[in-house]
């Protein structure tokens, strides 16, 4: 009985932790592939102009922030998300590529924008001309 008894204790804490692993991997896969970073990494791939105008009108200012993040998101969009009141949605339009320049030379003008726009309006546009530089001043 002693060897049968020390055979299944070894076999059954193996298959258990084999298991374990199992699950633990595939716990894993499923928050990668369905949890809120997937569907917030999802909306980065949309290409679709209206689909990306409705989520920018989304009540979650996280998923308004990746709206603006997305590299397919038209200039109109980012005007809509320019006048955000989340800071971090501002953030992401100041450093869009697609971001008129009139909305990256107000950012730049307003005193009580934050810094952190300010900073991404010049550090991503930061071919100011004279012109608009003297606005600044």
């Amino acid at each position: 009985m002693g060897v049968l008894h020390e055979f299944w204790k070894k076999t059954s804490k193996k298959l258990f932790s084999q298991l374990s692993e199992e699950n633990l991997e595939q716990k894993r896969l499923r928050r990668k592939y369905t949890g809120p970073n997937y569907t917030l990494n999802k909306i980065l791939e949309i290409s679709s102009p209206g689909i990306l105008n409705e989520l920018a009108d989304h009540p979650n200012p996280v998923t308004r922030a990746v709206v603006a993040r997305n590299p397919n998101t038209p200039a109109e969009v980012l005007v809509k998300l320019s006048t955000d009141d989340d800071v971090p949605v501002r953030v992401a339009v100041a450093a869009h590529k697609n971001t008129p320049r009139n909305i990256i030379v107000g950012y730049l003008m307003d005193e009580r924008e934050d810094n952190l726009v300010q900073l991404n309006a010049v550090k991503y546009h930061g071919d100011l001309t004279t012109d608009e530089r003297r606005k600044m001043l």
